[in-house]
């Protein structure tokens, strides 16, 4: 009897014991019958998990996995707030959603091992001329004497890292949080930093006397803009048959994770020439890129991304991209052969 009491199921127990109570309370055996009902239904379907749990784990695994991948292009929630300049000269203050992001650039990167070796971005936006925006920008363009900003104190070896104009925005650094600027319209939906505009518009003038006129391609960029070129060229890296995160360091080799790009903060901008409007190396050959490379500290910009720092940088030779840190630091920059980074570690206290 023993041997047969040990081998009684569950349900064998529940069955014996529901009956006794069946026979003793004839007045409760509908509540007898819903209590057998639920239990049975509950046992088997944790039976059917059970003998299933394979597959089921599989699939789970398989959604997780999914929703992993996606979530790598999301791009965190810092903000960093700025004034969105109006064509009617009226300032808004917005707010707009940016990355907190770090240590997701490439160490080492060599996208030429992935295809044509055409991995930088083409121009897809239209640009602008000095011709194009002179009009907005009269007063400032037909000054006859005007005269490029300098800076008594550039021999003085120290800036101050909470200098605006000087801010480190890369990988390791992210556009802090509460990051403020105002935006000055350029042209149409072209804006910069409010602060930067006279130099910029005295550089294309000076230029342009020297016959290399210049053209504006991509200044300020919205966050949804840097995600979108960064989309663009992750998949055209997949394209090509790479697995998703190699697109991903790849790509943050030629365009700038977002959050982490410059463009984000209204001082940099790309610049082209009229007969050259693609985004490419060969722009630093051309007459306008020599003249921006040889000038463009005078009026405070430096060539951002240097051939032979890409080690540095984490960014591709961008002889096209170019950003404001004032006249002061350019020209220790310049003079110095210098990269921003290499600028802060030797000049920023």
């Amino acid at each position: 009897m023993a041997n047969t009491a040990m081998k009684k199921t569950f349900l064998d127990k529940l069955r014996e014991k529901v009956n006794g109570w069946y026979r003793k309370n004839p007045a409760l055996r509908p509540l007898y019958k819903a209590f057998v009902v639920v239990v049975l239904f509950f046992y088997h379907i944790v039976m059917h998990f059970a003998g299933n749990g394979k597959k089921y784990l599989c699939g789970i695994t398989i959604i997780a996995l999914f929703i992993a991948n996606g979530s790598f292009t999301f791009y965190g929630n810092g903000e960093v707030i700025h004034a969105e300049a109006a064509s009617n000269s009226d300032i808004a203050l917005v707010t707009e959603k940016e990355v907190e992001t770090s240590d997701i650039l490439p160490e080492e990167a060599d996208p030429t091992a992935y295809g044509s070796g055409d991995y930088q971005i083409e121009a897809t936006e239209d640009s602008f001329t000095l011709e194009d925006i002179w009009d907005e920008h009269a007063s400032y363009l037909e000054q006859e004497d005007a005269v490029i900003p300098t800076e008594d104190t550039y021999k003085n070896l120290t800036f101050d890292k909470d200098d605006w104009r000087i801010i480190l925005v890369n990988k390791q650094h992210p556009i802090p949080d509460d990051y403020e600027f105002e935006l000055a319209v350029i042209k149409d939906w072209m804006m910069c930093d409010s602060r930067i505009l006279e130099n910029l518009l005295l550089m294309m003038k000076d230029a342009s006397k020297d016959g290399y006129p210049l053209a504006i391609n991509s200044p300020y960029r919205r966050m949804s803009d840097q995600v979108f070129l960064f989309d663009r060229k992750i998949n055209k890296f997949m394209g090509l048959g790479m697995s998703y995160m190699d697109a991903y360091k790849t790509s943050a080799y030629s365009v700038t994770v977002p959050g982490a790009s410059e463009h984000q903060l209204g001082l940099a901008l790309d610049l082209v020439a009229a007969g050259h409007n693609v985004l490419n190396e060969a722009f630093g050959e051309t007459g306008e890129g020599i003249w921006l490379r040889d000038n463009s500290y005078k009026y405070g910009f430096i060539l951002r991304y240097p051939k032979g720092k890409e080690h540095i940088t984490g960014i591709e030779y961008e002889p096209w991209h170019f950003r404001y840190v004032g006249v002061e630091a350019a020209t220790i920059i310049y003079e110095n052969d210098l990269c921003l980074e290499e600028f802060w570690e030797e000049y920023v206290y």
